[in-house]
């Protein structure tokens, strides 16, 4: 009886994990994205505009217009929750960026585009937490 009550315990614990863990790949409207890290979080890009070249070569790596739509709307800090999307407070605290759960969308040359979606992003401090995926525009070099 005790072995039984150890292994329910030990399988409980283990079901328990993985269901809070993170996946290493994430899907966004049919695009598979890749796990990465923030390592600096001042190569974020929080009020950048994309241009044109940069929508038609997320076009030709394959991004919905759903997707691109969504990017569009939601890359800058005017779209982000109160305190991610204000520079000082990024600034006083960039561990904060750096503790997002992100994945790589798609690469533009020399910029990477990030998506943090909200299932792993939801529980942050206030001001932080996300109320729906955002993405970032970040310098290739800001992520490993």
């Amino acid at each position: 009886m005790k072995n039984i009550q150890m292994a329910l315990a030990m399988l409980l614990i283990i079901g328990s994990t993985s269901l809070n863990a993170q996946s290493k790949k994430y899907k966004i409207e049919g695009t598979k994205c890749q796990r990465v890290e923030i390592i600096d979080a001042g190569e974020l890009y929080s009020t950048y505009e994309l241009n044109e070249g940069e929508i038609e070569m997320m076009k030709i790596a394959g991004l919905s217009n759903y997707l691109i739509d969504e990017i569009k709307r939601n890359h800058s800090e005017d779209s982000w929750p109160e305190k991610l999307g204000d520079l000082d407070a990024r600034i006083a605290d960039p561990d904060k960026l750096k503790s997002y759960v992100v994945y790589k969308v798609v690469t533009l040359e020399d910029k990477i585009i990030l998506v943090a979606p909200l299932k792993y992003n939801k529980d942050k401090d206030s001001g932080w937490a996300l109320s729906r995926d955002v993405f970032f525009v970040m310098s290739t070099k800001a992520i490993k």
